[in-house]
């Protein structure tokens, strides 16, 4: 706060200023932090567009996956346990799950040929 808004302290306003997933990243785990961990959330967010479009052309999958980007967009605004354990990804995508299988009558459908 004395860096941030230090005329603000004279006042008697107080505050925080929480790190995001950078910040967080930085001070847990260095430079490596940094650079390594966008990899693997890049890989993570390729294999789910794969597996959506998989599934069958209907409104429910697009619309997840419309979700699914509007949802991560945020990662750098958050924190890393915030990304760790996501409770609305987790209900948000056991709702796809069973609004496909009831969908599909007792069955999931999805496309084994690789997604162009």
């Amino acid at each position: 706060m004395n860096i941030v808004h230090p005329n603000k302290s004279d006042i008697g306003i107080v505050g925080s200023m929480p790190t995001f997933f950078w910040g967080e990243m930085y001070a847990n785990f260095g430079y490596v932090g940094v650079v390594i961990p966008p990899v693997f959330i890049g890989i993570l967010t390729y294999w789910f567009n794969v597996q959506l479009f998989r599934l069958s052309p209907s409104p429910i999958p697009i619309a997840f996956f419309l979700w699914f980007v509007m949802h991560y967009k945020d990662l750098a605004i958050t924190s890393l346990s915030g990304f760790i354990v996501d409770f609305e990804g987790v209900i948000i995508l056991f709702t796809l799950a069973a609004s496909m299988f009831f969908i599909g009558r007792g069955s999931i459908a999805y496309q084994r040929h690789k997604c162009e």
